[in-house]
């Protein structure tokens, strides 16, 4: 049996990843949108 606090972690560290993978995602539609900006150096 998994503890209610062993749950509420879950709970949260999907939180977490999914904003996380939200941020990336939405970059990555930027990124698509204007390809040419994919040629250009990180700062």
């Amino acid at each position: 049996m998994i503890s209610p606090a062993a749950r509420k972690h879950a709970a949260d560290h999907r939180v977490s990843d999914g904003h996380r993978g939200a941020l990336f995602l939405r970059e990555l539609a930027e990124l698509l949108q204007h390809p040419e900006e994919l040629d250009k150096e990180a700062p």
